[in-house]
């Protein structure tokens, strides 16, 4: 058993799995991340930053 399964407590027999499960998730946050930069991106180059004021 490698000292990051025995760190992290996963069996041989599950460890891919869980760096299936791992991968995914970390693919999904990349992926949430890159689109909202994305979509702030093409709104400053649409409307412009002065037009972004909050009027609350």
């Amino acid at each position: 058993m490698t000292p990051l399964l025995r760190l992290l407590d996963v069996r041989p027999a599950e460890a891919r799995p869980v760096g299936a499960a791992f991968g995914s998730l970390l693919f999904i946050v990349i992926a949430h991340t890159t689109l909202e930069t994305v979509r702030d991106a093409t709104f400053l180059v649409h409307v412009g930053p002065g037009s972004a004021t909050c009027t609350s």
